[in-house]
């Protein structure tokens, strides 16, 4: 029997090079599916390679900043960045954008979308110049004075306690309200919102 080889290597190509696989992806998913749904596919994703708390602060905290965008084009870090000052602080921006970058690469290295690079690092680095270049005064509701003066007439086991809230600009409920679950020390962050509430006679 004649052995017949096939015209071209198509067939041996992965199968995320083929072009019937990425024809088929760019009709699935392509570049104008939109943002929010881009980013449920990521985060479902990192759902089993992540703690719960973690997996919850991208699925609830950066979520809900994402969804909120309701934008397609997942390209334009830009115009991204420009409506989440709008909606959000400069802090809470810089992290959605960060995150968006870590949802980008995952879309490249998937094959999700066809892009030469990453348009985010270029936009966070030029966010954060911005952001260093400004020279503002930060809200102060205590005085100096006023914060030595709580801390003479409170009982020193508080300090701790009272210095967080400071920092941190959190209620006392919330700040006793925190679980271990709540603080990721790797990524640097804290999810606040639950409160405790202690009744004493």
């Amino acid at each position: 029997l004649p052995i017949c080889f096939p015209v071209t290597i198509e067939k041996y190509r992965p199968l995320y090079k083929r072009q019937t696989y990425l024809k088929e992806v760019e009709q699935l998913i392509g570049s104008e599916t939109p943002l929010a749904e881009l980013w449920s596919m990521y985060c479902e994703f990192k759902k089993d390679k992540v703690k719960k708390s973690t997996y919850d602060y991208l699925v609830v905290t950066i979520g809900d900043r994402v969804r909120a965008l309701a934008i397609n084009n997942v390209y334009d870090a830009e115009l991204i960045k420009s409506i989440l000052l709008s909606q959000t602080t400069e802090q809470m921006a810089e992290r959605v954008l960060v995150k968006l970058s870590a949802l980008f690469d995952w879309c490249m290295t998937k094959k999700v979308i066809k892009a030469d690079f990453n348009p985010y690092p270029a936009v966070i680095k030029e966010f954060r110049s911005e952001i260093k270049e400004k020279v503002e005064t930060e809200p102060r509701p205590l005085s100096n004075k006023e914060i030595e003066l709580l801390f003479e007439k409170m009982s020193v086991k508080y300090h701790n306690l009272i210095k967080f809230c400071l920092m941190v600009g959190c209620r006392p409920s919330e700040a006793i309200g925190i679980a271990w679950e709540d603080a990721n020390l790797q990524e640097g962050y804290m999810i606040l919102g639950r409160t405790l509430i202690v009744t004493g006679k």
